[in-house]
């Protein structure tokens, strides 16, 4: 594979002089893989502290809770596009792509559908800490305070919806494919997280392409061994299909150096 890529460069790049790049640039790039990922990092907190919110505010009783997934969703929706577009603003370039991405449809939805269901799992998983609660020893702390605590990590060993179960509570563990979370609110985060990381590394590539980049150098960000990553390194045509710009994978932070 590495041998088709060194065949497909363009003809104005001279390989030996990979090694002698601009450290500058290299600092920069790297520089800016690290902000994608605090700001990535950064958004998931946010979206914690609104699940938390909905968790509190959650009613089983209520007839309008359709009403409330909504404007959890638009909320969430909200801090995506607001995170998202900062990448812009990083890159003094406002005119990117970013709000395209984020529209785009994946498997038959986009990303707005994508989180419905996700809230719609949420929402679920609030009515199963209902019932959990009513099972749990809590001693005098409000349904409320409970399901705020425990939303995130339910599921797992020793999380209140086993201890439910365990005291004879009728509730359903979910079961998702590979690495799905069981819980919903460490679903969105994650979710949440990769879609910022991955925003902002497309803002930096739309941008390179509009500026004409003619290929890209990729550097691992760090010593983990990925092989995802480790066989991305070196350097690709803008244009070369088998290959793209990180992030790679869920806090991926490996950085690229476009060339002119």
């Amino acid at each position: 594979m590495r041998t088709r890529i060194i065949h497909s460069l363009i003809s104005t790049i001279d390989m030996r002089n990979f090694d002698n790049i601009d450290q500058n640039l290299v600092d920069i790039a790297k520089e800016y893989a690290l902000k994608r990922t605090e700001i990535a990092r950064e958004a998931r907190n946010v979206i914690e502290g609104i699940i938390m919110r909905y968790a509190e505010k959650y009613d089983p009783d209520d007839l309008y809770i359709d009403n409330l997934k909504s404007e959890c969703v638009n909320d969430i929706m909200y801090v995506i596009r607001q995170y998202a577009n900062a990448a812009g603003y990083y890159l003094q370039d406002l005119d990117n792509g970013v709000d395209a991405y984020i529209n785009e449809t994946h498997d038959g939805l986009t990303y707005e559908q994508r989180m419905e269901e996700y809230v719609d799992r949420l929402f679920s998983d609030f009515a199963k800490l209902s019932v959990a609660f009513v099972f749990g020893t809590f001693g005098s702390k409000p349904r409320s305070q409970v399901m705020r605590e425990q939303i995130v990590g339910a599921y797992n060993e020793g999380g209140v919806v086993r201890i439910a179960i365990d005291n004879g509570a009728d509730i359903v563990i979910p079961k998702y494919g590979r690495g799905i979370s069981k819980d919903a609110a460490t679903q969105i985060m994650n979710s949440v997280e990769n879609m910022i990381n991955a925003s902002w590394g497309y803002a930096q590539w739309d941008k390179a392409v509009r500026d004409g980049a003619k290929g890209f150098i990729y550097y691992r960000g760090s010593s983990y061994p990925c092989q995802i990553c480790q066989e991305q390194v070196g350097y690709h045509r803008i244009d070369d299909e088998y290959f793209s710009a990180p992030p790679m994978h869920a806090r991926c932070v490996c950085f690229v150096v476009y060339i002119y």
